[in-house]
């Protein structure tokens, strides 16, 4: 079932060239910031010498006088390694951050909106890339030259980038408990080499966990990182009540391209008339069944001709009712000392040996 989750996205403008990069990234926290700032710099094989930065808390702790900022020790450590200069923009001015506003809003319009299928990050980065890219070969608003051209212009101004990558990674240590979980940023998770109350060194990075022994020294884990995104399960017939009078333009509905295969085969029809007709079926059984389902549903029997909704909810119920009648029947009237009671197997083995002893 397709979900919508929330995800930030970071955005470095050059105002020279207006060219624009952007990274979409799972959480607004300081390794998900860092890492993507990083991946931008490799990208353009170079760091600008003097970047405006809004007053994120992933790099500001504290706001002070004038242009003051205490940042964080990560954010120090990463202007110290790629050695440019960090300027803040001031708390409610607005003017000050005219030409990055803009871009944010240019790149939510033009690729952010309808809102995309991610299947995965780097996957969708990749995309998001590649069209950026290709977006400076366009003319600038008022200098009269592509892009691309200005853009090489700000590339030459750009500092050397280190010889080696900044490690953008969070240490601690803790200790596992009874079930051997850690907790790290509120979600919990279960460390198998771990023992109960063993102490360990974590490594916190955007999009893993690695834990090692408390002297750091032996890995013992790694694993995905999780987050607590905020998720919204889709609501389909809803999503297509929107095109119940416009079928011809259901083809173009964002969420309609993650509807399970069988389902957008059976809604896309040529014939208009006909396409009408199976927008309204749907819309009856997805207020009525999940999504799954109806899938299934449709896969057994939309080959049959003139098959209409009551057909489909008919064969949904008799399924639905195999399924009730293959499970075991819990029986609940037997007295519990009469269930659990076991047969004492040793008496009779012994009554039997001695019944065969007679024998012999």
């Amino acid at each position: 079932t397709a979900e919508k989750v929330k995800y930030s996205y970071l955005v470095l403008s050059f105002p020279y060239s207006n060219s624009v990069l952007c990274r979409v990234v799972p959480a607004e926290n300081t390794e998900c910031f860092l890492t993507a700032l990083r991946d931008m710099f490799e990208e353009i094989s170079g760091v600008p010498k003097v970047i405006w930065f809004d007053n994120l808390a992933p790099a500001v702790t504290r706001i002070l006088k004038g242009p003051e900022r205490k940042c964080t020790a990560a954010f120090n450590e990463f202007t110290w390694h790629y050695k440019f200069k960090a300027n803040f923009c001031n708390p409610g001015r607005g003017n000050e951050k005219g030409h990055i506003e803009g871009k944010v809003g240019y790149v939510r319009r033009n690729w952010m909106s309808p809102l995309p299928i991610i299947t995965t990050l780097d996957g969708f980065n990749n995309e998001l890339k590649e069209a950026l890219k290709n977006d400076r070969n366009r003319k600038h608003y008022e200098k009269d030259k592509l892009i691309k051209v200005l853009w090489e212009e700000d590339k030459n101004a750009l500092l050397v980038l280190p010889r080696a990558p900044l490690e953008i990674v969070r240490t601690f240590s803790c200790v596992a408990n009874k079930y051997g979980e850690i907790i790290v940023d509120k979600s919990k998770y279960y460390i198998p080499p771990a023992h109960p109350g063993e102490h360990l060194f974590i490594k916190v990075h955007w999009n893993k966990l690695e834990v090692l022994d408390s002297k750091a020294e032996k890995r013992l884990y790694e694993c995905p990182r999780s987050y607590l995104q905020k998720t919204e399960t889709v609501n389909w017939a809803e999503q297509l009540k929107i095109f119940k009078n416009k079928p011809r333009a259901v083809e173009q509905g964002a969420y309609i391209k993650t509807l399970p295969k069988i389902l957008k085969e059976y809604l896309l029809v040529e014939d208009l008339s006909k396409r009408r007709e199976r927008i309204k079926i749907l819309i009856s059984l997805l207020e009525e069944y999940d999504v799954s389902r109806v899938a299934d549903a449709i896969s057994e029997i939309a080959t049959i001709p003139n098959v209409d909704l009551a057909n489909i909810k008919a064969f949904i119920e008799h399924q639905i009712c195999q399924n009730q009648l293959q499970k075991p029947l819990q029986e609940n009237w037997t007295p519990v000392a009469v269930s659990s009671w076991q047969p004492a197997l040793e008496e009779y083995n012994k009554l039997y040996q001695k019944e065969m002893a007679g024998i012999e």
